[in-house]
């Protein structure tokens, strides 16, 4: 049984991953230091839910950990490694291989039409942030990648609770 202390890192790095996705598709174009605080705040949060789900009960913790690892399929799998060595990264030597560009976007799909619909020339476009991982070759997007993340821990938490 897990106590409250789990269920809290998880809402925690839930919370710095809801952050990170919002800053995906951000107009406001300077804000990348941002960004790596953000990234580098879920990636602590998000490893302390594993350090803290074994202090709590190491046994159950030894059990479910590898079958849960096992159970991945291979892009969340490969996703989970990724995130871990990116955490070791953004701690240790303070940096993210998160790249940041931009690229235009619908200006009626950043802005909400009820703020303003008359404001926008419908084939009107607008540059937004856009943060992006290399992991095995492959560009995907932080945002899925972190997401995906936080839903594999939410599947490990419900494993250690079974």
């Amino acid at each position: 049984m897990l106590n409250l202390l789990t269920q809290r890192k998880w809402r925690e790095a839930r919370f710095f991953c809801n952050k990170l996705g919002a800053l995906d598709g951000d107009p406001n174009l300077g804000r990348a230091e941002e960004f790596g605080f953000f990234a580098s705040a879920f990636l602590s949060a998000a490893r302390s839910v594993l350090d803290v789900a074994c202090k709590e009960n190491p046994s159950a913790f030894a059990q479910v950990f590898e079958a849960w690892k096992s159970s991945l399929d291979h892009e969340t799998r490969a996703m989970y490694e990724y995130v871990s060595t990116q955490r070791v990264r953004a701690v240790h030597f303070g940096d993210s291989s998160a790249q940041h560009s931009s690229e235009s976007r619908p200006a009626l799909h950043v802005y909400s039409s009820a703020v303003a619909p008359w404001a926008f020339d419908q084939d009107a476009t607008v540059e937004v942030s856009v943060y992006s991982l290399r992991m095995s070759g492959e560009v995907w997007s932080a945002r899925e990648v972190f997401a995906r993340y936080v839903d594999s821990l939410a599947l490990f938490i419900a494993k250690l609770e079974a």
